[in-house]
């Protein structure tokens, strides 16, 4: 049986890994990664590198739509717009609470400003965007115009 071994301290060789293949110090050394990402992420809050919401993107026959996650937000809090070719959705999630008698050990919930950008499509109809804003959710249809059909040619390939 030939098994890598490493030797510690005490000049005495020990198995890099079990039987069942599996390291010992294995769980310790997930554990650290665990914790100094999640001290890396405190950072980059404290930097204001916030996250930016969840979105998904999908497209129908005749529109595309746009699915935005902003959870504890009201209407007023965001602003949609079209600039040229590009969606722009920004507003603030701002932090109503005013506890002065309470120590926090964990905080995960993002506050403050965002901003995000979508190129539309060119076959976007800007002129009827629609919004719509439910349950912590912002739904953006965006119809594609009259007659533009997607130009699908076929290329045909020639062997050299």
């Amino acid at each position: 049986m030939t098994r890598e071994m490493i030797v510690n301290r005490q000049s005495r060789k020990v198995p890099i890994e079990s039987d069942d293949g599996f390291h010992p110090l294995s769980a310790l050394r997930t554990e650290v990664e665990n914790v100094f990402g999640r001290l890396a992420e405190g950072f980059r809050n404290l930097r204001g590198e916030k996250r930016q919401p969840c979105a998904d993107a999908s497209e129908s026959g005749n529109s595309y739509v746009i699915s935005i996650e902003l959870p504890g937000m009201d209407v007023g809090d965001i602003d949609l717009k079209v600039e040229g070719d590009v969606l722009m959705v920004s507003g603030e999630k701002r932090d109503e609470r005013e506890e002065t008698d309470r120590n926090y050990y964990l905080v995960e919930r993002s506050y403050g400003a965002f901003r995000r950008a979508f190129r539309l499509p060119e076959d976007v109809d800007r002129d009827r965007i629609a919004a719509e804003f439910s349950k912590g959710v912002l739904e953006i249809n965006m119809p594609r115009a009259a007659g533009a059909e997607k130009d699908v040619r076929r290329i045909e390939i020639t062997p050299r």
